[in-house]
């Protein structure tokens, strides 16, 4: 899907300079699968929540009340996570740290 559509394919090191090089061809980009990789990373190179919505699969125009909200996205977040991280603990976390 990615490299049809002029995408490319990233792990959680380098999203931050995947990021940079998707903004730099386009004005939006679709980041996929782990909503929550793309959020942490736009937060912290200083986009706000209200520029990356969440696009649902499974629901009706992705799930937003106002289909616009994707329109004027910097950003859309599919509504996926990686598994392995699920199984995470906080405790496992902080002993790995």
């Amino acid at each position: 899907f990615c490299g049809r559509h002029g995408g490319i394919v990233c792990p959680s090191s380098n999203a931050h300079a995947v990021l940079e090089w998707a903004f730099a061809r386009g004005k939006r980009v679709l980041f996929f699968p782990d909503q929550h990789l793309g959020r942490n990373t736009a937060l912290a190179m200083g986009m706000s929540l209200d520029q990356m919505p969440v696009w649902n699969p499974y629901k009706p125009a992705g799930g937003a009340e106002d289909p616009a909200v994707y329109a004027n996205a910097k950003m859309i977040l599919w509504k996926g996570f990686c598994s392995v991280h699920q199984r995470f603990t906080v405790e496992q976390v902080e002993r790995a740290r």
